[in-house]
């Protein structure tokens, strides 16, 4: 059964509201107010919210506002009721992201309309969206067999080969061997964790809640440092690639989940150190105080990108120019370091130039006020 909620301070209205839909099937939940209505919404999820804009103590606008600090209610059909029908009081709302007005006073059908049209937009999404997570599964599938049978290959063919001179290898001997099974192992280890990550995001384990609830402050020189050493690990051929570091705010501290950001801008360190041909990687950081935004920029000298290059680059499961390029992976590593930033609020760009280099910009919230201030891709 299909549940709406209807959050209007004028009893009768609500009364109405309810009649009109009940003979449909509808499930009806009903709020007095905005507060009312924000806690029955976080309780019941309903398929969709209707809204009067003009209530007491929190008006519509407001309720909005409130509700979409919970990423699980800004896919929820959106319709507010007005009386006020000028074009600026529709796009303000428009804005925050209604899906549509309605005028009061209305008849049924036109509501009726309106919460059919809604949802089934509201279906075509997800199915969609379905569509889309059933295409990552099968590509997870195809890509991760072959990703996992090429390190264990070099893993079985140099245990075959200690098993058969074992107490014949000289230590230079024993080493290369051992280097070949770490480099193996941690290619694999890096593929899982970014598996792993990608499933966790796709199926909702993590999410926007999920990272509120868990963030802390987190001192960006310690990320960054962090980052670089899971970085160095990642890069294996490369590790030794050297690394420029520009802090101008080393004390600047971002809100986040450790982990999650460590792993993201490992990725971005990692390309850029797979990508510099030798040359020394440079990472900036800056804090903008009116934007209340750390800054981190890694910059490479490599081959660069064009356009419709980075474009490819952002999607999953892609790699570039393997034909010319040896690389490692899946493809996942930018893509993953996207959702990962912009999943603490934060935005992630590409800017690159073929025969120059790349450079990746990271932007993550500080929130030194303790209220959320979106960052704006800076001036470079």
């Amino acid at each position: 059964m299909t549940t709406i909620l209807v959050v209007d301070d004028d009893h009768l209205m609500r009364e109405q509201i309810i009649a009109f839909l009940t003979p449909d099937g509808y499930d009806i939940l009903e709020a007095a107010d905005g507060e009312e209505g924000i806690k029955q919404a976080i309780a019941h999820q309903p398929d969709l919210i209707i809204c009067d804009v003009m209530m007491p103590k929190m008006n519509g606008y407001q309720f909005l506002e409130r509700l979409y600090y919970f990423p699980p209610m800004r896919r929820i059909p959106f319709i507010f009721l007005t009386a006020l029908a000028d074009f600026e009081h529709m796009r303000e709302g428009m804005n925050l992201g209604a899906d549509d007005y309605l005028t009061k006073p209305f008849a049924r059908q036109q509501l009726i309309d309106a919460i059919e049209t809604r949802l089934l937009k509201q279906q075509e999404y997800l199915q969609g969206a379905e569509k889309r997570l059933n295409e990552v599964k099968k590509k997870i599938v195809k890509l991760v067999a072959h990703e996992l049978r090429t390190p264990l290959a070099p893993i079985k063919m140099v245990t075959d080969l200690v098993t058969m001179k074992l107490g014949n290898l000289t230590d230079a001997e024993l080493q290369d061997y051992m280097q070949v099974i770490r480099n193996s192992t941690t290619r694999m280890s890096h593929l899982v964790q970014q598996i792993l990550l990608v499933t966790e995001i796709e199926t909702g384990v993590i999410d926007g809640d999920s990272i509120m609830e868990k963030s802390a402050y987190i001192g960006a020189w310690d990320l960054v440092v962090s980052a670089i050493g899971l970085a160095r690990e990642y890069a294996i051929r490369n590790e030794d690639v050297q690394i420029d570091m520009n802090f101008k705010n080393q004390d600047v501290n971002v809100f986040g989940v450790m982990p999650l950001l460590k792993h993201a801008l490992s990725e971005i360190i990692t390309n850029a150190m797979h990508f510099s041909k030798g040359n020394p990687v440079t990472i900036h950081q800056w804090y903008a105080e009116e934007e209340d935004t750390c800054w981190i920029t890694v910059t490479d000298t490599g081959a660069g990108m064009s356009e419709e290059t980075i474009d490819r680059a952002f999607r999953e499961f892609e790699q570039i120019n393997r034909e010319k390029q040896e690389q490692q992976g899946i493809g996942l590593g930018l893509p993953l370091a996207r959702m990962l930033v912009q999943m603490h609020e934060g935005t992630l760009k590409v800017k690159s130039k073929e025969g120059k280099g790349t450079h990746v910009t990271v932007g993550l919230p500080c929130y030194s006020s303790g209220v959320p201030v979106y960052p704006t891709e800076p001036t470079l």
